[in-house]
């Protein structure tokens, strides 16, 4: 996902921790301060897209906990659980850049 930061086109791989925006804005920023993002769009969406980036960390950490859950309790033997599993390294390889 590419954001437009300082006034360059980058994409963003390299920040973790925690990321918060204020309600009234569309800047994200890291708990350290840092900007992570601004949306351009200063409108409803963009608001919301706000949050959502926001919440990317721990969107990311969650979906790593969900698949290795599935894992444990499905042994691989469940064809949903199965598919749900391979969807998962999907998203996950795609977050990690590999």
């Amino acid at each position: 996902m590419k954001y437009r930061l300082h006034g360059k086109q980058k994409e963003r791989r390299d920040q973790k921790g925690e990321w918060y925006t204020d309600p009234a804005s569309t800047m994200v920023f890291s708990k350290e301060g840092k900007t992570i993002c601004i949306i351009q769009s200063n409108d409803g969406e963009g608001k919301s897209n706000a949050r959502l980036i926001a919440q990317a960390p721990k969107m990311y950490e969650a979906l790593k906990k969900a698949k290795r859950r599935i894992e444990y309790t499905s042994h691989r033997t469940d064809e949903v659980a199965v598919r749900l599993i391979d969807e998962l390294e999907s998203i996950l390889a795609e977050v990690e850049g590999k």
